[in-house]
């Protein structure tokens, strides 16, 4: 008893004043043996950004296997990519990927290793992490008949337009519809006339499950509400402060503008600037605004945003808030 009270004192102590706590009670610290512990002055470290203390930490964190032997692993994988250390990077992640089978975990390892290789720029093994994720929420035949439904989904958006697929489709909000989202900016960069038609295919589903969700939120508010247009559903979601928060934090209107800027990488250059013109006049749309009225203005490729607007979705992953 007396030497965990000792020991969750040392832990305080480093906390709050980790550097001058490690050189007091070195001997105290190094005597530790407990995962858990080691696992806790790892991640101070590292917030810390005390990067060697950090990487000795989770080193005997991991060798003492405690109950989270996989966050170890993982932990060591920031550390080294912090470090610029990426084949280290990649070998620890995959590790801890190896050494847990709970889905929460795999997924938030899989999210960490698949920016990794964004970082790296190499786009066919961040495609194929990213497809791991989404695969992961739908056995075979879902995910199949899912991938068919957006296929045609993207052909009646040529046809008829944005709210008729609208009208046609409910599809529910997933854990992995960030992967999807992923996937498809890697697309629209990429360029080629069918990789953008990919985008226009992932951009489309992201649209329509959020749009799903606000139609869903509204019909609790007035049950007789029936989806006529996209402009009058954001209209009326602006009225209910939770709805208004939704568009922001499931950012709403990035999925729109991509989709705007992927239909014009296909040629679709009317449709394109329907859309781009409906973003430019909603001020709710922030940032998505204002690239939305340059677009319009005079287009470009906007290559804004392939990894830093989706920084803070990694962050909260990487967090465990998202």
């Amino acid at each position: 008893m007396a030497k965990k009270i000792l020991i969750s004192l040392l832990l305080l102590s480093y906390t709050l004043n980790a550097q001058t706590a490690f050189e007091r009670n070195r001997e105290q610290i190094n005597n530790i043996t407990e995962p858990n512990i080691l696992l806790s002055l790892a991640w101070s470290n590292f917030e810390n950004r005390r990067l060697g203390d950090a990487l000795i930490f989770a080193q005997r964190a991991w060798q003492y296997n405690g109950s989270r032997f996989s966050e170890a692993s993982y932990l060591m994988g920031l550390i080294y990519r912090a470090q610029n250390e990426l084949t280290l990077a990649e070998r620890h992640l995959e590790r801890a990927i190896d050494e847990d089978s709970t889905y929460l975990l795999r997924t938030k390892y899989l999210y960490a290793l698949a920016e990794l290789y964004l970082m790296r720029e190499e786009y066919g093994l961040y495609l194929a992490v990213l497809t791991d994720i989404e695969r992961r929420d739908f056995d075979d035949y879902n995910f199949t008949t899912l991938r068919r439904q957006r296929e045609q989904a993207g052909q009646i958006l040529m046809r008829e337009g944005l709210n008729r697929v609208i009208e046609l489709y409910r599809w529910e909000v997933n854990p992995s519809l960030l992967a999807v989202e992923m996937q498809a900016l890697a697309f629209y960069r990429m360029g080629s006339p069918a990789e953008a038609m990919q985008a226009i295919e992932n951009f489309l589903y992201a649209m329509v499950v959020k749009s799903s969700m606000l139609i869903s939120h509204l019909q609790f508010y007035r049950p007789s509400y029936r989806f006529t247009g996209l402009e009058e559903l954001l209209d009326m979601a602006l009225s209910y402060h939770e709805m208004h928060q939704y568009l922001i934090e499931s950012d709403f209107f990035r999925s729109y503008y991509f989709l705007a800027l992927s239909l014009a990488a296909v040629g679709e250059v009317g449709q394109s600037r329907v859309l781009l013109n409906r973003i430019r006049l909603r001020p709710e749309a922030g940032q998505w605004q204002i690239r939305a009225e340059s677009q319009f203005r005079q287009p470009f490729f906007d290559e804004y945003g392939f990894y830093e607007s989706f920084e803070r979705d990694f962050a909260l992953i990487l967090a465990g808030r998202r």
